[in-house]
């Protein structure tokens, strides 16, 4: 964003953030000059204009080319457009760098694909576990995986189990690596082991022919409930107070 020898410049495409995570925003800007910068400020879904809320402000303190504006624990109130503001000695030596640089948040979600199908997975089935970061880019991220509350070696963003057997029973759950409150949601796969050789078995609303190892997957929508751990972020959540400057 140019004019002159004022400029704002910041990514002109959307930034895209998982939920409870960091996302740095780009930032430089320059100014004509003669003038002496007083402060600058970052706004949230404003047309920054020189009037709070602001989530971050400087009052003639660490006044650097480098706006740069980092924001940790990202929540879903943390979307929308920002905007950068400085402000100078002169009484119309003011900038705002229009049209700001939008921030969309979205949610890891766990998502199974198998060879079966109809949510029935027998022994010998191909199975991707795949944690999906919606509109967010996930080609220079790497995960952390769970299984029964325990670290796996993994990650990349699906695992894979080709064939799979029994011994893969558990519930799993990933995270961007680093970013234990970005967990996605919990996937169960629970084998049920049927001795007699002449009935069906029901089970879930999903029929297992018995002498089969058949796994019944679903999608557990309280994670916290299926775990043994529970993480409680803060209330009262102010995003100047997770905000930093010039990182």
């Amino acid at each position: 964003v140019l004019s002159g020898d004022w400029s704002v410049k910041y990514p002109m495409s959307p930034i895209c953030a998982v939920r409870g995570s960091a996302v740095v925003i780009p930032c430089e800007y320059d100014y004509p000059s003669g003038y002496s910068v007083q402060d600058v400020m970052w706004c949230h879904n404003s047309e920054c204009l020189g009037q709070p809320p602001y989530v971050y402000h400087t009052d003639k303190t660490e006044i650097k080319k480098n706006c740069t504006l980092k924001i940790k624990d990202i929540t879903g109130t943390d979307a929308g457009v920002y905007r950068f503001r400085l402000t100078t000695d002169r009484q119309v030596g003011s900038w705002t760098g229009q049209p700001g640089v939008t921030l969309k948040v979205d949610e890891l979600k766990l998502v199974m694909t198998s060879s079966g199908g109809n949510g029935t997975l027998r022994e010998g089935d191909s199975v991707n576990l795949t944690c999906d970061t919606g509109n967010c880019s996930h080609s220079q991220l790497e995960f952390t995986w769970f299984k029964d509350n325990q670290h796996l070696p993994e990650t990349q963003s699906t695992l894979q189990f080709d064939p799979v057997s029994y011994h893969h029973s558990g519930k799993y759950w990933c995270a961007l690596k680093g970013y234990r409150e970005t967990e996605s949601d919990v996937i169960l796969l629970n084998s049920l082991i049927i001795n007699s050789t002449t009935q069906t078995f029901h089970y879930s609303s999903t029929s297992c022919v018995r002498h089969f190892f058949c796994f019944i997957f679903q999608v557990v929508k309280s994670a916290a409930n299926e775990r043994n751990h529970v993480h409680q972020k803060p209330t009262n959540h102010q995003i100047y107070e997770n905000t930093v400057y010039g990182v």
